[in-house]
């Protein structure tokens, strides 16, 4: 399921987005999945649209998949751990997880492969899509949309989706993988040789990167200082 939350008009009335607050687009064709969109005046989630969003997931999950528990990741924002919305879910045994603090980055699995290639495969579609629109006299309004609906398809593969929680060690569960992304992403090292290591050769990088800067300005200087009249 997708969804996608666009920033609204400012004329827009707000009763209207509290009538219609999810839209739904067809599906096309029986390997698509649910698409959905909604409004918000700053284009983020927000804490009633993600009720709506953990409502409407609860209900296709258990229609999908009567019987079957889920675990939800999320992480630490509060519209995330709402009560009554965790609570919600968790009687139609969906259990909705918040990662640790300050560990999203490396261990949220779609912020990695899957939205690398979408955000790739968007931008190039899009332009391609725009140039279509302009050479046959169309619109160009929905080309970005259309992008998106097209992008998802080729990134969100269930290869790329599986090959992602295992890469973060999160399924299967792999513990010693999440403590070396832990202690990548902190700078953190078991070995404190090494560590020093890494510094020295960082400083020699840095130093060195300086003298060749050094070097040729003071070599442009000089060129403008003798350039003959």
């Amino acid at each position: 399921m997708s969804v996608y939350v666009l920033k609204c008009n400012e004329e827009k009335d707000d009763k209207k987005l509290v009538t219609i607050p999810l839209e739904s687009t067809p599906i096309m064709t029986r390997s698509a999945w649910n698409r959905l969109y909604c409004w918000t005046k700053t284009g983020y989630v927000n804490g009633e649209t993600f009720k709506l969003i953990i409502a409407k997931f609860v209900e296709l999950w258990t229609l999908q998949q009567p019987g079957l528990d889920v675990l939800l990741f999320g992480d630490q924002l509060g519209i995330h751990r709402q009560v009554e919305v965790v609570e919600e879910a968790l009687k139609k045994k969906v259990y909705m997880w918040s990662l640790p603090a300050n560990t999203s980055h490396f261990l949220q699995p779609l912020d990695g492969q899957p939205f690398g290639l979408f955000k790739k495969e968007v931008t190039i579609l899009s332009d391609e899509k725009i140039v279509d629109d302009l050479l046959t006299d169309h619109s160009t309004r929905d080309a970005n949309l259309l992008a998106a609906y097209a992008a998802e398809r080729k990134a969100f593969t269930k290869p790329v989706i599986v090959g992602a929680f295992k890469d973060v060690g999160l399924y299967p569960f792999d513990p010693e993988r999440i403590k070396h992304l832990a202690k990548e992403n902190t700078g953190i090292e078991e070995d404190h040789a090494s560590l020093a290591a890494e510094c020295r050769a960082g400083a020699l990088s840095v130093i060195h990167r300086a003298l060749k800067t050094s070097k040729r300005m003071t070599r442009r200087l000089f060129g403008c200082l003798y350039m003959p009249r």
